[in-house]
């Protein structure tokens, strides 16, 4: 089984991210057995960055078997393998955050096995998600069935890919408004800019 740990950084200011939580994912991947492969260098899409998540995942899975995708400002606080908590018969796996804009699921942390690249190529091309707020979150969810309907996110149907999910702990993807109590894998959503810079370099240099 090859397994790999990924993240993608580009610009001045996820460099500067980068520089602080890419030495805890590549300690991780090597502790869990996975190959570290970040990226620097994606080619060009014609949509925001973000989308590029895409590119990089459907690449990392022409390559090895399962493939966990870190955004670059989650912090590693965890030596057990996450890897282990994917059951086989499952295509991916990612938190379901419960909060005020409904039941998201957010894939900043995001594992995946080689049967996801079907979903993956058609969630790139959905371009009513061009600009969505989520962007290739967005589309990924709705393949999964979830709508946004007066600004809640909510799941209107059951779609082929929800079945082929399975739902991690909240604490693989924990953010200000997580309830459980342990924590391995910190990922201070909603925040941007300086104030996120200075949340995450306290939590890695306290």
């Amino acid at each position: 089984m090859k397994r790999a740990v990924i993240s993608y950084a580009e610009g001045e200011e996820h460099l500067k991210l980068a520089a602080l939580t890419w030495p805890l994912m590549e300690a991780y991947a090597k502790g869990v057995g996975a190959t570290w492969h970040p990226y620097t260098e994606v080619p060009t899409v014609d949509r925001p960055p973000a989308w590029k998540k895409l590119v990089c995942m459907a690449h990392a899975l022409s390559i090895f078997d399962e493939v966990l995708w870190l955004d670059a400002d989650v912090v590693v606080a965890e030596t057990e393998s996450i890897f282990e908590h994917f059951p086989a018969g499952k295509a991916h796996a990612l938190v379901e955050h419960h909060t005020d804009e409904g039941d998201v699921p957010n894939t900043g942390v995001w594992i995946c096995r080689r049967e996801m690249i079907p979903w993956i190529t058609v969630a790139a091309m959905n371009d009513a998600c061009i600009n969505h707020k989520w962007w290739e979150q967005a589309a990924i969810l709705h393949l999964m069935g979830y709508e946004m309907a007066h600004n809640k996110c909510i799941r209107v149907r059951d779609e082929p890919l929800l079945h082929q999910t399975h739902w991690l702990e909240e604490r693989w993807n924990f953010c200000y408004f997580s309830k459980c109590e342990e924590v391995s894998f910190i990922h201070p959503c909603g925040c941007v800019g300086e104030h996120r810079f200075s949340a995450i370099k306290n939590m890695v240099n306290p």
